[in-house]
């Protein structure tokens, strides 16, 4: 058994979850992309029902600063919809890929139970500790920067451009210690924050060279979907173009929208299963990776994650 990381086989993953279970993958990009949804709706909503120009204007309008406030306050229940999205669907993707034999449950390997719980309890931990961190180098650097600025300005320059590219490198090489303990802690059942960070040692630069590969895989997908997005916009904008012109004549006159509501769900209900599908994919090659670099690590520690009962 291999001790350290096949980087290869772990960027593999993703794909092979695609292949292995497209379906959900792909209700696992619905429920990611129903919030974005929903928020692209209430600006449409907004937007249709403020004439431009009381939005331009030199005093607010309030019927404008109240749509502007319900929208705030409901893209504030939008994020906390994503979040929960997100634990849920990371849940099931490490899930899938660290128990692949563990029953998948009644909704395509999507439930709310302890692998979530331990999901959300790291991740507002990670995060925490991420920002404490971060926070703690950028306040060491001021202090010694503002004492060295009394004794010399350029060593101050200096040194705040040393601190800069040293905080990078501690920031960084925090988050791939750290990297493992979400699919860690579903692997074990456990809330395995001393665990997930043995894990990572002495794989760092393992770790940042899949975290490399898996970043440049993510931008080329989207490069390629956003080139058929840019074709297919395009044509739309022809088929449309009645309708595009109707709002340019409006932005001329400062006139509210006149939205086609029917013509406008209709359109987003059609772009919708290619949208899920595209954030079920980014999801799937983005997080899988990581808990297949885990489950190796577990494997060469003789810590295989268990796959023969369901848990919750």
């Amino acid at each position: 058994m291999t001790k350290t990381i096949s980087i290869g086989d772990a960027l593999m993953t993703g794909f092979e979850l695609i292949r292995r279970r497209p379906l959900d993958v792909w209700v696992w990009g619905a429920l990611t992309a129903s919030p974005l949804l929903l928020f692209f709706w209430m600006i449409l909503n907004m937007v249709g029902a403020i004439p431009l120009a009381e939005m331009a204007g030199d005093t607010p309008d309030p019927q404008f600063l109240l749509a502007f406030a319900r929208v705030q306050a409901l893209s504030g229940l939008v994020n906390i919809l994503q979040l929960v999205v997100y634990v849920v669907v990371v849940g099931a993707v490490c899930r899938a890929v660290l128990k692949p034999d563990a029953p998948r449950g009644r909704f395509f390997g999507l439930k709310i139970g302890m692998d979530e719980a331990r999901v959300a309890v790291t991740l507002v931990a990670i995060v925490v500790a991420f920002y404490a961190a971060a926070f703690l180098i950028v306040l060491l650097a001021f202090a010694f920067g503002a004492l060295l600025w009394m004794a010399s300005e350029a060593a101050a320059v200096g040194l705040g451009i040393v601190a800069g590219l040293a905080g990078l490198v501690a920031v960084v090489w925090l988050g791939l210690r750290a990297c493992l303990i979400i699919p860690a802690s579903v692997a074990l059942d456990d809330f395995a924050f001393v665990q997930g960070w043995s894990l990572t040692r002495g794989h760092v630069a393992h770790l940042l060279g899949l975290a490399a590969a898996t970043v440049a895989v993510v931008i080329l997908v989207q490069i390629l979907v956003m080139a058929a997005a840019v074709i297919v916009a395009l044509g739309l904008g022809l088929a449309f173009w009645p309708h595009i012109q109707a709002w340019g004549d409006a932005i001329d006159g400062g006139a509210a929208l006149a939205i086609n509501w029917p013509l406008a769900i209709g359109a987003s209900l059609l772009v919708f299963p290619f949208a899920a599908a595209f954030y079920g994919a980014m999801t799937a090659i983005s997080t899988a990776p990581y808990a297949a670099a885990c489950g190796q690590l577990l494997a060469a520690k003789g810590e295989d994650a268990p796959s023969d009962r369901e848990v919750s």
